[in-house]
């Protein structure tokens, strides 16, 4: 990232200071900032007196440069960038208030870090002045949806984490960690409440989240409008993880994935698993309402539990000890292939406008 080192000072009234492209512009708000040369590359240091907005013509920050946005009044920082293209996140980002970067019909990939009070990354459109009031917001494709991918380290101190994009990935060394709620929005429309304990709303019939990361919070809310393929760990502890489809949308989760928390999601089980670890350790689907576990095992002989049906409305846990020491894991595979042509674990259709069809719940814990 190219910012010259001086200091500027923006109330914003009637006029915007002289910038070159590569700057950043701020549109409302009030702050200062100035960068540094480092070993490692730059370090620029914001210090914001207002709820702020910056647009950026330009963004790159490369690993070993830093952003640092020091709160001595306000609460938010907004950043924009607006020029439609890829942009890079691979160095550090602090704060001790919330940061949000939107690139509405552009690519950003985060590969380095960030650490703030809450955190909001999308590759989808929000009008500034609803993300500030506090009452909640609404990300669209209107300028355009591309590609949020993060690979990199991302911590909420004291607030959510929110994930918005039309195509969403979380990569294998994307760790998500919040105080409060994780939520994922892999479509191009997705109404986002002021607090993280409300659930995405109204997300369009486009998009996916291909999750193969690591998450821990104390709620994590995954909507998408055509599939969710999660590879990964999601980790609630003891709060809930709720895992929505639009339309005809389907979730997946491989056989890899690790859940601890109690997840919910509305559907019913499109097809029959298949046994993958232990011969039989799989549940196999009875009937639309009815799974019969099969009895399972430790290395040693000794039973875990027998055999028995169980009905789908209620929680459900399965585990396999062939991998692993205790049982941990839910171990049931799929017949078909994923959007992404990944096998996956269970497949389940959604339900149209969040019509008729009941809530399943499963739940699988460490």
């Amino acid at each position: 990232m190219s910012l010259n080192s001086r200091s500027l000072r923006v109330a914003i009234a009637a006029c915007v200071p002289v910038v070159q492209a590569a700057d950043p512009v701020l549109s409302s708000g009030s702050a200062t900032w100035e960068t540094i040369e480092t070993e490692t590359g730059t370090k620029t240091i914001f210090t914001i007196s207002d709820d702020s907005v910056f647009d950026w013509g330009d963004f790159n920050l490369d690993q070993g440069s830093e952003l640092v946005f020091d709160f001595i009044g306000g609460n938010q920082v907004l950043n924009y960038l607006n020029g439609g293209g890829s942009y890079f996140l691979n160095g550090t980002v602090t704060s001790n208030g919330s940061v949000s970067f939107f690139a509405p019909g552009g690519n950003l990939f985060v590969g380095g870090s960030i650490t703030a009070k809450s955190v909001t990354l999308a590759s989808l459109n929000a009008n500034p002045a609803d993300v500030l009031d506090g009452n909640g917001y609404t990300l669209d494709g209107s300028l355009g949806s591309g590609i949020l991918k993060v690979d990199g380290f991302v911590n909420a101190t004291d607030g959510d984490i929110m994930l918005g994009g039309q195509q969403l990935i979380v990569g294998r060394r994307g760790e998500l960690t919040a105080t409060g709620a994780v939520r994922m929005a892999g479509t191009d429309r997705i109404k986002v409440s002021a607090s993280g304990n409300q659930r995405l709303k109204d997300a369009g019939e486009e998009g996916f989240v291909l999750y193969q990361g690591t998450t821990h919070a104390s709620q994590i809310d995954i909507r998408a409008g055509k599939e969710v393929h999660n590879v990964g760990t999601l980790d609630a502890q003891t709060g809930r993880i709720f895992i929505e489809v639009g339309g005809d949308g389907r979730v997946f989760s491989d056989n890899r994935a690790i859940i601890v928390g109690e997840m919910a999601f509305k559907g019913v089980i499109e097809q029959a698993p298949r046994a993958n670890f232990d011969e039989a350790d799989a549940p196999a689907v009875v009937s639309d309402s009815i799974l019969k576990v099969p009895t399972l095992r430790r290395p040693d002989g000794t039973r875990i539990t027998t055999a028995s049906a169980v009905r789908t409305s209620n929680a459900v846990s399965a585990s396999s000890s062939v991998t692993q020491p205790n049982p941990t894991r839910n171990v049931a595979a799929p017949v078909k292939k994923a959007l992404m042509a990944r096998s996956s674990f269970f497949g389940m259709r959604g339900t149209r406008g969040g019509s008729s069809s009941d809530e399943q719940k499963k739940t699988a814990r460490r």
